[in-house]
């Protein structure tokens, strides 16, 4: 059987491959495993086929672990990969940041009980809900305010699933285990930071403090500003082309998009569905939203 799990989340990723490796591991614990990354020594693809070539030392199952397997253009190793299609005694695991070379190509239309698996990076509503699932079980809240602008935040960046998980431990870190330190400090209102040890919900104000976004906050603010005062055209007009001067038309339609409640969130939602449809650009979306056309 051969999975093949592939895109730029990472994160996702590599948790998913170690889910599927801990199952195996625990259904045959005396199978023969091989782990090679393929993308540091490209000539392991010949140690991981000859582990496919040997039979099993001890329960008859083996593993094979190959980071960057799809990215391997020599025949050989395609042949080898074929071959384990359709066997019953081995598990073939490749992970790529990637689609696979178009000689690999067949690695996207596996068929069960292989499978092959795309982790895109999240956005909109799905990074939405991976962000509270993971708050959740962080016991972490976050208030409307901070919640927007943590997700345009990462909405801004790349490894979005790893990001978020990274910030949200700092937010466990820091609300918990030092929050009576950072009160002493005074740099929050005592209402943002009630005697139980952290904000609940985390506030905008924290928020800002303990997140490091120095180049796209000012998007953040301004876009909310534009969203509080849409009768102001002429303000809001000059808004945009100074945030269009130095940032690129995602991450400010993200950012409004975010913020956005009520008929502006539809509009929004429109928008969203005419640019990826190739109807409208970023900064034509976010010009019509300005001038209320």
């Amino acid at each position: 059987m051969l999975v093949f799990l592939y895109g730029p989340d990472g994160y996702r990723r590599t948790e998913n491959l170690r889910a599927l490796v801990a199952e195996y591991r625990a259904k045959y614990p005396m199978l023969d495993l091989l782990s090679v990354d393929l993308e540091d020594t490209p000539d392991d693809w010949m140690r991981a086929r000859d582990f496919l070539n040997q039979p099993s030392m001890f329960a008859g199952k083996k593993m094979l672990v190959a980071r960057g397997g799809g990215h391997i253009d020599e025949k050989r190793w395609i042949k080898a990969l074929k071959k384990e299609l359709a066997a019953e005694n081995t598990l073939v695991l490749i992970s790529d940041g990637e689609k696979p070379l178009k000689a690999l190509a067949f690695l996207l239309k596996l068929e069960k009980p292989s499978r092959s698996q795309e982790f895109k990076e999240l956005e909109g509503r799905v990074l939405e809900l991976f962000m509270r699932r993971e708050a959740e079980a962080r016991d972490l809240k976050f208030s409307p305010d901070a919640l927007s602008f943590f997700l345009s935040y990462l909405s801004a960046c790349p490894d979005r699933s790893a990001r978020a998980v990274n910030e949200l431990d700092r937010f466990a870190l820091a609300l918990r285990a030092v929050g009576p330190e950072l009160r002493s400090v005074g740099a929050y209102d005592p209402e943002d930071w009630p005697e139980a040890g952290f904000p609940v919900p985390v506030s905008l104000v924290c928020a800002e403090e303990l997140i490091w976004w120095t180049p796209s906050e000012e998007v953040f603010q301004v876009a909310r500003r534009m969203l509080s005062s849409r009768k102001n055209i002429r303000q809001n007009l000059a808004l945009l082309e100074r945030l269009l001067a130095t940032n690129d038309g995602a991450r400010i339609f993200n950012s409004m998009a975010y913020q956005a409640g009520g008929e502006a969130a539809e509009r929004f939602a429109d928008y969203d569905i005419s640019i990826k449809s190739g109807g409208l650009e970023y900064e034509e979306a976010l010009t019509e939203f300005v001038i209320g056309k």
